[in-house]
């Protein structure tokens, strides 16, 4: 998958209206209007435009909200949920020059990865929406500083029971594995190298940190090194949100996209 995929997926779907949220310049979704959507600004508090953009919009008429221009974890704060609604998820998409494919990212920052349950329904949030857009055996890679179940490296240790679930079949068609370094998770040839045995061979399509630090550390480095292009959303709210990891016509652009296909 990469994203000419999500455009033309994207492009063939119907059109609703834009919530918008934060700072964005109106040139940047000339895109949207182009494809005969509508645009509702708000221009107040994140947390109570969130909750009235979020309240108006209609999943059955293709409607989307998009925030723009604050930090992951304020905004994570501010999304409004039922009471057994999945925890809320941020999913970041890549596009690599050295990765053949779209490369994602994934954390629930609320979740506690301790409890085997919350967990697995993490993941599943994640698997569910990749195979939406069209992925239908995801390769997920969770990802720790050790390959081996260490007692104290943390995340080892809720890693490898939902490996062992991935391998029973709990997980569908996705491949779920770990504790893996990234560059297990990436790189086939440290695959051979290091002669580690894991169906994820180095072709992961997303990735999975062991906190939520180091997730904002991860694509903190992948948006100021190199060259890329990304796409951000957010799960769990009543609609998904769309979270330009930057605040570029080309991110905001693509991560609209992913949300319209996600509703």
């Amino acid at each position: 998958m990469k994203f000419s995929d999500v455009t033309a997926a994207s492009a063939g779907k119907k059109t609703g209206s834009l919530r918008v949220c934060g700072e964005i310049e109106k040139t940047a979704l000339d895109f949207w209007t182009k494809r005969g959507g509508k645009i509702r600004w708000f221009k107040g508090d994140v947390r109570s435009d969130l909750e009235a953009a979020l309240a108006e919009a209609k999943p059955e008429d293709g409607d989307a909200v998009l925030c723009s221009g604050v930090d992951d974890a304020r905004v994570v704060s501010c999304v409004p949920r039922a009471d057994r609604a999945p925890d809320v998820t941020i999913l970041m998409a890549l596009e690599l020059t050295a990765y053949p494919k779209l490369l994602w990212i994934g954390f629930s920052p609320l979740c506690d990865y301790t409890n085997i349950v919350a967990a697995s329904a993490s993941l599943q949030t994640m698997i569910a929406s990749l195979q939406k857009l069209g992925e239908a055996a995801p390769r997920v890679a969770l990802l720790s500083c050790v390959e081996l179940v260490t007692p104290g490296v943390k995340s080892t240790l809720w890693q490898a029971p939902l490996a062992q679930m991935s391998a029973r079949g709990q997980f569908g068609k996705a491949c779920v594995d770990g504790p893996l370094g990234l560059d297990l998770a990436v790189s086939p040839e440290a695959v051979r190298e290091k002669k580690v045995k894991t169906d994820i061979a180095g072709e992961a399509d997303l990735l999975v940190p062991p906190d939520f630090g180091s997730f904002l550390s991860l694509t903190d480095a992948v948006m100021l090194t190199g060259e890329h292009r990304a796409a951000g959303v957010i799960l769990g709210a009543p609609v998904p949100i769309a979270f330009p990891p930057l605040a570029t016509p080309d991110h905001i652009e693509r991560s609209v996209e992913l949300a319209s296909l996600l509703v």
